[in-house]
């Protein structure tokens, strides 16, 4: 039993179920572990599962549920800690798992588990990022790649398989910058400065979700924008340039007018002004001088767009009845 597939979770009782249903009809029950990082949910995971599984599925989930609420960052950065296996492959509790998925990360585990390079396997998401079949195995290679505008968000997204073997190393780093919401990046990163490889499979073993809950809010949202912003604070012991064209990478993946429009939501005009100023230290990174020049105008004026295009809107929807305002 090599490979766990790890859940991390968060007051999605539905959405979990529906994963695990996904899971139960893939077969090879007994032959893998589950481990669920409950972040402390206002539900009882454990009994969800008991509800609704034979007790042979059920024995193969593990629940570790949190005293208290963690935060997103931090469950999925230390849930890695939970895993004991040699591979793990890490899902949102979200997703929906695709036919055949577990049949080909066996198979990709058999042909990775002792070639002594291959630290990680990233799947291609069915209705997002189609990847072709290859390896990256270098820093260089990989900024390359996800520099690529029609892989722009795919780089935050998980269905990664780890060899934890070797990704180990890397795992403090993990969790101490588990703040900046990406920090599962770091074992790929690092193991490709350490000579490993990545291989980037064509394969999807998940469809994405559109996440249409309040977990992905204004509030949440900003979250992640400004714990982004902080990625530059992991020393990868890279050249400057190098340096510069991740930050580039990470930042393009946060499109501003998502930034923008969930920035324009937040209220009190000292809080807006202030996500504006670490908006634009955010994408300054960026060479696009658009961008730039958004971010220093709108911290300036820093006035309610939001709240104005829908007085605007409204306005005009009543001239139109005639109705006067």
């Amino acid at each position: 039993m090599d490979l766990t597939v790890l859940i991390p979770t968060y007051n999605r009782e539905e959405r979990l179920k529906n994963l695990l249903f996904n899971l139960y009809s893939q077969g090879h029950i007994g032959e893998y572990k589950i481990v669920i990082s409950d972040n402390h949910s206002s539900y009882d995971v454990k009994k969800m599962i008991e509800d609704n599984f034979d007790v042979k599925f059920t024995k193969s989930i593990t629940v570790n549920s949190w005293s208290f609420n963690v935060g997103m960052a931090t469950n999925l950065a230390i849930c890695y800690l939970l895993v004991n296996t040699k591979w793990c492959w890490c899902i949102s509790d979200d997703d929906k798992v695709l036919p055949g998925s577990i049949d080909k990360i066996f198979e990709d585990i058999r042909q990775y588990n002792d070639d002594g390079k291959t630290a990680a396997v990233k799947y291609s998401l069915l209705n997002k990022v189609k990847h072709e079949n290859r390896f990256i195995d270098s820093v260089d290679d990989f900024l390359d790649y996800y520099s690529d505008k029609t892989k722009k968000g795919e780089l935050y997204y998980l269905s990664i398989l780890y060899n934890l073997d070797m990704i180990k190393p890397y795992l403090g780093d993990l969790t101490a910058y588990s703040y900046t919401f990406i920090s599962f990046l770091v074992p790929i990163i690092k193991s490709l400065i350490d000579g490993k490889r990545v291989f980037v499979s064509s394969h999807s073993c998940i469809e994405y979700s559109e996440r249409a809950d309040d977990n992905w809010s204004a509030k949440r949202y900003i979250q992640v924008m400004l714990g982004v912003r902080t990625f530059g604070d992991i020393n990868f012991n890279i050249s400057y340039k190098q340096q510069r064209k991740l930050l580039k990478v990470v930042s393009n993946n946060l499109p501003l007018i998502q930034v923008t429009s969930k920035i324009t939501q937040q209220k009190g005009r000292f809080r807006r002004r202030l996500l504006w100023k670490n908006g634009y230290s955010f994408y300054k990174r960026n060479a696009n001088i658009f961008v730039r020049f958004v971010c220093i105008i709108l911290y300036w004026i820093n006035f309610d767009l939001y709240e104005t295009c829908r007085k605007i809107y409204y306005r005009h929807i009543n001239k139109k009845a005639g109705i006067k305002v």
